[in-house]
């Protein structure tokens, strides 16, 4: 899932980012965030990913940042990857942090099985493109919608109506699922 727009134009850097983060993984995975600012507007991340076979996963990861009154977001311009990372794909993905402490950080990924909906019902302007699938025949004449499964789903809507569609809802529900990481230093 991804934005044409971002949720705004780039806010004040976010100092307390700025650090090296460790991901508190229940799965023994060891991937490490630097995060620093690189220019006026703009921060960028590197994830270290210390694989099992000794060898190093990195991910330069520019972002700039959204800050409302109630919550804070990272704008990921999937251009800005490396092309093996963002799979050719353009647009932004949206990121929400919050700091539980000075040393805690927990970031959620916008679920696009809520965006889904509000482009179905017109609430967000978007696009949505389905998979193909192979429905059986005795199934095509009762109930072949079942058989459809989304393949992308871009939203096209302004940045002001996205920041309001996502500030106005239960944000919590909008992004499920942290990452928590614990500031190394």
């Amino acid at each position: 899932m991804v934005s044409v727009n971002p949720l705004s134009a780039p806010a004040e850097l976010d100092k307390r980012l700025e650090g090296v983060w460790k991901y508190d993984s229940r799965d023994d995975e060891e991937v490490y965030l630097h995060i620093a600012e690189k220019s006026e507007n703009t921060m960028v991340a590197l994830s270290v990913e210390h694989k099992k076979s000794g060898n190093l996963d990195i991910i330069k990861i520019p972002f700039f940042l959204t800050r409302t009154n109630t919550n804070n977001y990272l704008n990921v311009r999937l251009e800005d990857l490396e092309r093996e990372v963002s799979e050719g794909n353009e647009g932004f993905i949206f990121i929400k942090y919050v700091f539980i402490d000075k040393n805690t950080l927990l970031f959620f990924q916008l679920d696009s099985q809520l965006i889904i909906p509000a482009i179905q019902t017109e609430k967000l302007k978007g696009k949505i493109t389905y998979n193909k699938k192979i429905v059986p025949q005795e199934i095509k004449n009762n109930n072949a919608k079942s058989y459809k499964t989304v393949d992308c789903v871009i939203i096209t809507d302004t940045s002001k109506n996205i920041l309001n569609f996502v500030e106005a809802g239960n944000n919590d529900e909008l992004f499920p699922d942290a990452k928590k990481f614990i500031k190394v230093n």
